[in-house]
């Protein structure tokens, strides 16, 4: 087979409901999903049209300053990036294809546009525990059709969102509520975590985790679990931002063992809850995931 051109591949990285969950051999197939790099306009009206999602049940505001910035670069031109609403505190960081096109055509777009913000209560209760909620529906940016999925946290402080254009690409976003100063001592924060293969296809696997974030260290210790899969590690955390962050989470697969990177954010009062994405350290990375809980 002729070897293709590179262009960005989709990141399937949550899916939409926990009793949906697959087994090993369809999480790891070996075809790629790929999408075509003219396709990612698409990927860009997204991004600049939905940036400030609210995770609490409130309609964003209809007008907002967004300011877009590129964290990271993959090989094949995908990448992480966050976003800040410079008149809301809002903060969102997420995982894209294309990331420094996406991120400069939102940045253009951002100076001029009034994004708008959608209420996720709006969107189908698929399930409910004591980890947080799944919610789908869909819909309709200018002429393009999105498949959403929100996965919120206990007290909906918090939530991830997969926005997907069949047959063109995927967006993780995790954001929430302004953080409104962070506690002191250690706490524990529980809730949903997602994995996924780059393939197509493929459902992510969806299970939980445990964060330990100690605010007098400005340390954290994670642990993460699927049906196939463990996340774990230590990372810091950021005073002044409420961000967290580590680059040697140690992720074991049945088809091998990874050093995984995490961006996360803590949100809401006190820092009630915490989001985040996280994915492989190999140059073109093989996994990738997100998770959103409370404590």
């Amino acid at each position: 087979m002729a070897k293709l051109r590179i262009i960005p591949k989709v990141y399937l990285l949550v899916y939409y409901c926990l009793h949906n969950k697959i087994g090993s051999a369809g999480l790891y197939s070996d075809s790629r999903y790929i999408i075509k790099k003219e396709n990612t306009m698409r990927l860009k009206t997204l991004l600049i049209t939905l940036p400030l999602l609210t995770a609490c049940g409130a309609t964003a505001p209809t007008t907002s300053v967004v300011t877009y910035t590129t964290l990271s670069v993959f090989s094949d031109g995908g990448g992480v990036f966050r976003g800040l609403g410079n008149d809301t505190g809002k903060t969102l960081i997420g995982i894209t294809p294309d990331v420094a096109n996406v991120v400069a055509s939102a940045n253009d777009a951002a100076s001029s546009d009034s994004p708008s913000g959608i209420d996720p209560s709006t969107f189908a209760l698929v399930s409910s525990n004591s980890l947080g909620t799944i919610r789908q529906g869909s819909l309709t940016v200018g002429s393009t059709a999105v498949n959403v999925t929100v996965y919120e946290n206990i007290g909906e402080t918090s939530a991830l969102l997969y926005l997907a254009v069949p047959s063109d690409g995927s967006q993780l976003l995790a954001l929430g509520d302004e953080l409104s100063g962070l506690p002191t001592g250690t706490f524990r924060y529980t809730g949903q975590q997602t994995l996924g293969v780059r393939t197509s296809g493929s459902s992510p696997e969806v299970g939980s985790f445990a964060l330990d974030a100690n605010f007098d260290s400005n340390t954290f210790i994670y642990s993460g679990v699927t049906d196939n899969t463990t996340l774990g590690g230590s990372g810091v955390i950021d005073s002044s931002s409420g961000r967290l962050a580590s680059t040697a989470l140690a992720l074991t697969t049945p088809i091998g063992n990874y050093t995984a990177t995490m961006h996360g954010l803590f949100q809401g009062a006190s820092a009630a809850g915490v989001t985040g994405v996280y994915h492989t350290n190999d140059t073109n990375p093989d996994f990738a995931g997100g998770f959103v809980g409370s404590r």
